[in-house]
């Protein structure tokens, strides 16, 4: 029989992390998900399992004070998660065991089978750059109209005389500008706690970051952050202008040559679709939730 302890001091709970996490993708990494953790908002409660003694995996939580439950270590951010439980038939005793209210959303697909009762919550969106090694391969790849229609788009966005600035990271302020001016009420800067972590986040990514700014007119018209890491190009956020048109088409096609110049394998997009994804042929994933309570 199972047995289980809490960690909540921060020490104790970022050495469990670096003890258990794999580290294979950017969310299994303690400092990305501690950007998006505020002692203010949440505290930390990180479960080790015992069986005979030994350790058999961890079930690093948060609990969310604007949410009211506790959640993965890290928030609904990040996506693609996955269990430090090497066994994964044991994965339902760490969940049974917590009493609290828990909601666990983007669960990786590979993981669901594992969790009892889970649903799919949304799909994120990836491009496979061993099938597609250049943009023309991927173009390719497009029906006839569409593949006519996105060169002719960005064609006439090149009449602007744009230039592209990677890593210019005092843009960020205009990035979260024109965010909430294109998605109102619906922009994640509304939500407590996340510019700052965004903030957080492109100061922790240093190296890895890839954070593409368009400057048209000698005004910033759009912001993106990319975030390279394990040979994996995640596109994070980002805030454009819509009454430019398809600039936000241009942003897309600067992260997937970018990522190609620097030998990744995938540029993973993210979840939702957001009105292109699927429109562009990428890899459709299933991210899955679990909840003890009903929402």
């Amino acid at each position: 029989m199972m047995e289980f302890k809490r960690f909540t001091e921060l020490d104790d709970c970022r050495k469990l992390w670096e003890k258990f996490s794999p580290k294979d993708s950017l969310w299994e990494l303690w400092d990305f998900n501690y950007c998006f953790f505020d002692s203010s908002l949440n505290k930390l409660c990180f479960v080790v399992g015992f069986e005979d003694g030994k350790e058999v995996g961890l079930l690093p939580l948060m609990f969310d004070k604007d949410l009211g439950f506790y959640c993965f270590f890290g928030g609904n951010y990040p996506e693609r998660r996955k269990f430090f439980v090497k066994d994964k038939s044991k994965v339902m005793d760490f969940l049974d065991s917590f009493k609290e209210n828990l909601c666990l959303e983007y669960v990786d697909d590979s993981e669901h089978e594992f969790v009892r009762d889970s649903y799919v919550y949304d799909s994120s969106f990836s491009l496979d750059l061993k099938k597609f090694p250049s943009l023309h391969s991927f173009f390719d790849s497009f029906g006839k109209k569409h593949k006519k229609n996105v060169k002719y788009d960005l064609k006439q966005l090149e009449k602007l005389d744009y230039k592209v600035i990677w890593n210019n990271v005092v843009d960020f302020d205009r990035l979260v500008e024109l965010n909430k001016k294109r998605f109102g009420d619906d922009s994640n800067y509304f939500q407590p706690g996340f510019e700052d972590g965004m903030k957080r986040l492109i100061k922790v990514a240093d190296k890895k970051l890839q954070m593409v700014s368009i400057k048209v007119d000698k005004v910033i018209e759009a912001v993106e952050i990319g975030v390279l890491y394990n040979k994996v190009y995640y596109v994070l956020d980002g805030g454009a202008n819509i009454k430019i048109a398809n600039i936000g088409k241009l942003l897309i096609v600067e992260h997937i040559k970018r990522a190609i110049s620097l030998g990744a394998v995938k540029v993973d997009f993210l979840s939702s679709d957001s009105g292109w994804k699927k429109l562009w042929n990428l890899d459709e994933t299933k991210q899955w939730e679990w909840c003890n309570f009903e929402e």
